[in-house]
Order: C-alpha cells, then structure tokens, then sequence
C-alpha cells in the first residue's frame, strides 16, 4: 500500500523541477508542485531526512493549461506565471555558483513562450488496443496522449493524428520493448522557421513497411509543409531511440534554417537548438568574448552552429564532432556561406582535443556538451596549457559546475555567467559560462 503524506506546503522550486516542502523534520521533493500549493504526497521513496514524491491531491484549484499536465513528463511549470518561472531558475543557478559568484544570475527570457520547440520525438504504443502517441509519463514508460502540445509546433500533433490512423488502418504493429516484438517505434519531426517546412522521421525495426506509398500520399496530400519523410532503422532492443540505417522514403533527409544572419543544412539526426531565438541571443552573447587573434576548437560541434557563427569574430575554428552527418553538414554549411576559416573533423571529441590543440595553435575552447558534461580525463594543465578563455555551454548546471570547478582548480577564472530560457515551463535551462586566465 502507497504512503500518503498530506497537507506539505511548498515553499520553493528546486533543479530538476522538484517543489520543496517540508513534513515534520524530513525535507519533501514533490513533482508538478508549485510554490504556494499544498499537496497531498505520495511517497516514491524516503530516507531519515528526505521524502520523494508525486501529488496525491491539489489542495488549491489552478488552470493546468493542458489537460494532460498532470500526467505528462513533458514540461514541469506550465500553469505558473512565466516571470516566477525565470526568477526560479535564475535562483536555482544561483545556488550551484554561489560560492564564484556574488550577484542573483541572469536569466535572458524566451521571445516565444509556447510552441517553441523545433523538435520532437513521440513514443509510439497501444492504449484499448488503438495505436498511440505521446509523452513518457514522469518516472514511466507510460505513453500520456495530448490533442495539442503547448511546447512544439501544431502541425506536429496533426501529422500524428494521420499517422496513428495510417497505423490503425494497417494494423501496423507497434513495437513492445518487452518482449522486443514489433516494428513502429517512434515517430519524430524537426521543424524549419526559415523554411516553414517539416522533416518527419519514423523509427522502426526493419527497412520495410506495410503500405509505405499510401503512407507517403496520406501525409504529403495533406501537409504540403512536410519535405521529407525518413525511416529510420533500429534494430537493436532497449529504449534507444535512434539507430545507423535509415531509408528516405519522400523529399530529403534535411532541411535549412537561418541562425544569425547564416544558413545552416541540418540533417534530420544532427544538433541543433530547439529554440531558435533563443540560441542567436546566446550565440551573440559568446561572441560578445571574441576577438580576432582567438583560435577556436568548437567541440561537439553539431552542424557547426556556434563554430561558424563565431568565424567572422576570430581568426580560425576548427569542429569537433563525432556524428558524420552533422560533420557532413557543418562542412557545407560553412561553403554554403563562403566561410574559409573553419574545418570540420568527424572524431571522437576526447581522443583528438588535446592533438588538435597543439597542432592547430588553438587557444580557445568552445564546449557544448552533452548532457553527462565534459569527460574528466581532458581537464588537466598539460590540454589546457596553450588555452586562455573557455567558452562552456551547458544544459545541466549540475555538471557544468562540476567541470567549472575542475577548470578553476587548474588556473582559470569565472568571468560571466549568463543563463537563457531555451525551454520555458521547463526546469531545464541553458547557460554560458565564460572562464579566463
């Protein structure tokens, strides 16, 4: 039987989007609880001094925005006022830096609030025996359906809705990751501002499908937007999402885009921004620290966004990258702006940084990783010797802190450190930090 915890008012939010409250002497983290409210808990797990959980009951009525909120794992904040929300994560960066720095963090706000997100991947499943679409339920596998997402593009959840007919249709059968049998995994999209245009990409265990042309006429008749469709292979079991063979099934397997005044090719699986605005404000804001003698590594390049939008600031960029195709595009995207200052080499990240260095007199770095942060390894006086500013880009402030405090152990100094809300009614949040000698 579940333990109920009851009447835990929340004082505050905490990183990873957890409200804080407390019940009797233990500290509760309660998922989808917003300062102000008061919760009934129900409790996932429990220490001497630490309660988690999620709600049992709201105590106080509010406008969830979505009718799936509650359920769904795909945002954290959406009833709470946007201005409370930025303030949160400013004070949550603040708590991680408060030892370096002295001053609440900046936190540069979203010019678009909903339907921002360029990018989506659905889970697909079966509900009553009906094909479905959606989001992981927090802590689950659990697929919640939505009619309208407030974070991504409509037309994203329009396509859905003639796919899963598609899918009902042909008794497609949707792969079950238990038993590993099926063969429709995911369903994705990435979207283009400059282009208006949709990539749709459907994850599956084998190259053919049944009915792929009516597929193909189905979606294409009736969203002229879309530019390609793309099946993407993956064979192997588990929940990974994306794997190396792919079948382009209509138009192209890319799409362009506009990032600070550039034009960038972005294949449907290589990195980019989920929010564009929100990228060219911190692409400007890094290059506010450049000057022409910098020489720049640009690990975990991507399709070359910071890399080539630093070019015309510094006298050289060299990207690192371990995806070919985002490698691939990067090379064309600095031809495609007569960029001649910028190289692009598919690797391994942590095996290739420290030669690069050398080899190429780089004495800047700029990090954008992914989430797990910097591996350790390369974080030593003798690779960061001939380095004198460090530009960190992070999604996690928990490991860029991590890594800023290694880098300062080794010389460097916290100059600036600014955060940008690429993911309102999130918890998740984007910051630069600037280091120096």
């Amino acid at each position: 039987m579940q333990k109920i915890i009851t009447d835990v008012k929340i004082d505050k939010v905490v990183f990873k989007g957890y409200g804080l409250g407390h019940s009797y002497d233990k500290t509760v983290f309660v998922h989808k609880a917003l300062p102000g409210m008061t919760v009934d808990v129900i409790v996932h797990k429990e220490t001497r001094s630490i309660i988690q959980g999620s709600v049992d009951k709201y105590h106080d009525s509010f406008d969830p925005i979505c009718s799936s909120y509650i359920t769904c794992g795909g945002c954290d904040w959406l009833p709470a006022d946007y201005d409370n929300q930025i303030q949160w994560k400013s004070g949550i960066l603040s708590e991680f830096y408060n030892e370096l720095l002295y001053i609440p963090v900046d936190v540069k706000q979203s010019e678009s609030i909903y339907h921002y997100r360029n990018k989506t991947i659905y889970p697909l499943g079966t509900q009553n025996g009906k094909p479905v679409a959606g989001m992981f339920g927090k802590r689950s596998h659990k697929i919640v359906t939505h009619s309208t997402c407030k974070l991504q593009p409509e037309i994203f959840d329009r396509i859905t809705d003639t796919f899963l007919e598609y899918l009902n249709a042909t008794k497609g059968e949707i792969y079950n990751e238990k038993n590993a049998k099926g063969i429709f995994r995911f369903i994705g999209f990435r979207y283009s501002e400059y282009e208006k245009k949709v990539l749709v990409f459907i994850v599956v265990r084998k190259k053919k499908i049944p009915f792929t042309k009516q597929l193909v006429r189905m979606l294409t008749s009736e969203f002229p937007e879309i530019k390609g469709i793309i099946l993407n292979i993956n064979r192997n079991d588990g929940n990974t999402i994306l794997g190396d063979e792919e079948k382009l099934i209509f138009g192209y397997p890319d799409f362009f885009e506009e990032l600070d005044s550039l034009k960038f090719n972005v294949n449907y699986k290589a990195f980019f921004q989920v929010n564009k605005q929100q990228a060219e404000k911190m692409i400007q804001y890094a290059k506010s620290f450049l000057n022409k003698q910098d020489r720049i590594i640009d690990a975990y390049c991507g399709a070359g966004t910071f890399g080539l939008c630093a070019a015309d600031s510094v006298e050289y960029v060299l990207g690192l990258e371990e995806n070919e195709d985002a490698v691939k595009n990067a090379v064309e995207n600095a031809e495609f702006n007569n960029i001649c200052n910028a190289d692009f080499i598919a690797c391994k990240v942590e095996n290739e940084i420290e030669s690069r260095i050398s080899k190429h007199n780089i004495n800047t770095l700029i990090f954008d990783p992914p989430r797990k942060g910097l591996d350790t390894n390369f974080i030593s006086e003798s690779i960061m010797n001939n380095i004198n500013k460090i530009i960190y880009v992070s999604c996690n402030p928990s490991t860029q802190k991590r890594d800023v405090d290694l880098l300062t152990g080794i010389g460097f100094k916290l100059k600036s450190l600014t955060g940008f809300d690429l993911f309102p009614h999130t918890y998740h949040i984007e910051s630069v930090a600037i280091l120096e000698k």
